[in-house]
């Protein structure tokens, strides 16, 4: 339930304004540019809905997060040159960002607001798909059929590379490697990336949870781009403790401790920098309190989805 005294609630709705305050001024931008695409500028209007759109899925905010996300595949196109930014498109555009706007200002009430109108708009251009240039399927893994890949829970799902390419994480120590390529992506798509140990114990099997229920609920609101153990897995060897997972989302860490549900130290911010793929052999490198059972390798989790 929503509540209009909740200060996260009032945290999501200034932190929305911000996001939205200069889009008006940078989809015209966007319009006059034409083919001449501006990357750079397509991906800050992609983050500030993006953003938005976690937010309002982590608060139950059902059309604020529908309408997002159909802005979001509009602005997708964009950026990735299979549609120009014509003035039917922008302007589809802009009368989402503005109903966007006003639900933000009555998110209580938003669930509650009609948005068929600009829902059929945005999804009509969609549909469409005026093309600019015809991507490389086998590299974008993006497009098949001439539609979009899509799964329940993101919009638009990233293949594992087939050349692995492992990504320079040392400094976090993690018990398992990721693919440069899902690094790079989740670098141009999210702000936050957290490393979080779930106990498997008292924070899974003492609360009635699976590693299953953990993986769609953080994939609401973001991407697991690693974990130490295979999260669609119902039975783990006797002697390990612990889910150990980096996390990529658009949540500040208020959000994210509540989000998941385990205890602060738990919960550690970091950087996925540097990014260079790693040419020596990878070796997991376990902080002392951590686990010493064996891992299995990185490709037993889920492979990540990313918007």
């Amino acid at each position: 339930m929503i509540l209009e005294n909740d200060e996260m609630l009032k945290m999501f709705v200034e932190e929305s304004q911000e996001h939205l305050s200069d889009i008006e001024d940078d989809l015209l931008k966007i319009e006059s540019a034409g083919e001449a695409i501006d990357s750079d500028l397509v991906n800050k209007v992609f983050r500030s809905i993006h953003s938005i759109k976690g937010g309002a899925g982590f608060f139950g905010l059902e059309k604020i997060k529908m309408l997002g996300h159909d802005m979001e595949n509009v602005l997708n196109m964009v950026r990735n040159r299979k549609l120009i930014p014509t003035m039917e498109i922008v302007n589809a555009l802009l009368d989402g960002a503005d109903l966007l706007n006003e639900m933000v200002n009555h998110a209580v009430n938003s669930n509650d607001v009609d948005i068929t109108e600009p829902l059929t708009a945005l999804q009509a251009i969609v549909n469409h798909k005026p093309v600019i240039q015809q991507p490389d399927m086998a590299e974008t893994g993006m497009v098949e059929d001439g539609n979009l890949k899509t799964n329940e829970i993101s919009e638009v799902a990233i293949e594992t590379p087939s050349i692995f390419q492992p990504a320079n994480l040392d400094h976090l120590h993690l018990p398992f490697v990721v693919d440069a390529q899902i690094i790079e992506k989740a670098k141009s798509q999210y702000e936050h990336f957290y490393c979080i140990r779930y106990d498997l114990v008292k924070d899974i099997q003492e609360q009635g949870r699976s590693l299953r229920e953990v993986h769609r609920e953080l994939q609401q609101t973001g991407a697991v781009l690693g974990a130490s153990l295979n999260m669609d897995a119902d039975i783990f060897p006797e002697d390990t403790r612990e889910c150990i997972l980096l996390f990529a989302t658009v949540l500040e860490p208020d959000f994210v401790a509540t989000l998941t549900d385990v205890a602060e130290g738990q919960i550690q911010q970091v950087s996925l920098s540097p990014l260079e793929p790693s040419e020596a052999n990878y070796q997991p490198a376990l902080a002392e309190d951590l686990s010493d059972t064996e891992h299995p390798p990185s490709d037993s989790p889920f492979p990540p989805v990313l918007q």
